[in-house]
């Protein structure tokens, strides 16, 4: 049996959190949230956070299409975005590394230098990591941050009733994705918003002070509403006219029919 046949890496998550003990009182949220929740002094102490993200070369980044400190920022912020996701503020971050034998010092250099570019525009201390050798370029980041216990938004707290909302226009990475692909002309903003994608830091602190669950929606706003409808228990209606579509995603999709 594949991981496709199960329905995909989600439903293999799924699998493998019925395999990990879940009985430490410190732990809040374990598998199945953006980030893992750790109740690590009495309240009202903050949360601790935790999340971790791999990028790999070829499936997440191609260095055809990004420079190396494109694909720093990209491993740092999608890392970012889990842990705003929850409503929190990162603090520490630590960058593993697998790198092929033939690499370029200089390429390693500038990447860090993109990761290290995210981390000083959040406030984010970088911390060390790991290195060792391997077919391809992979990323691997773990990332620690806090949160007040009356800001956490879990996706397993939505409630009959509530509103659904985005920060911003949806599907511009999937589009870029899509013409470089295909080698079809592409606008800056697409490229950037595939090659250097940035957390909604700016917002989610003060969303989550209204917000009963949020989540990150990497993966395309129809799988992550359902795991936020799966886990809250809840339905949700999506009025898809109302979805913000930039004009260049729209322009995107009329040149690949």
């Amino acid at each position: 049996m594949k991981i496709k046949d199960i329905g995909g890496e989600f439903k293999l998550i799924q699998r493998l959190a019925k395999l990990i003990p879940e009985d430490r009182t410190e732990v809040l949220m374990g598998i199945g949230d953006d980030a893992a929740v750790l109740r690590v002094a009495p309240e009202p102490a903050p949360y601790l956070l935790v999340t971790t993200d791999m990028l790999v070369e070829n499936h997440h980044f191609r260095r055809a299409w990004s420079t190396a400190e494109q694909v720093g920022i990209k491993a740092a912020e999608c890392n970012m975005s889990d842990i705003a996701a929850m409503g929190g503020t990162p603090q520490w971050m630590f960058a593993s590394i697998s790198l092929p034998s033939d690499i370029d010092v200089i390429w390693v250099e500038n990447m860090y230098r993109g990761i290290s570019q995210s981390c000083r525009k959040s406030d984010v201390a970088l911390l060390g990591g790991d290195t060792t050798s391997g077919e391809v370029i992979t990323i691997n980041i773990t990332l620690l941050g806090r949160v007040a216990p009356d800001h956490l938004c879990l996706r397993s707290s939505a409630q009959p009733g509530d509103l659904l909302f985005v920060t911003g226009y949806l599907g511009a990475s999937a589009a870029a994705y899509a013409m470089l692909s295909r080698g079809k002309p592409i606008s800056e903003y697409l490229l950037q918003k595939h090659l250097t994608p940035t957390s909604r830091l700016d917002v989610s602190t003060r969303i989550a002070f209204f917000a009963s669950a949020m989540i990150d929606i990497s993966d395309g706003l129809g799988p992550e509403v359902r795991h936020i409808c799966e886990q809250s228990n809840v339905g949700a209606r999506i009025e898809a006219r109302r979805i913000p579509i930039h004009d260049e995603v729209t322009a995107a999709a009329r040149m690949l029919g």
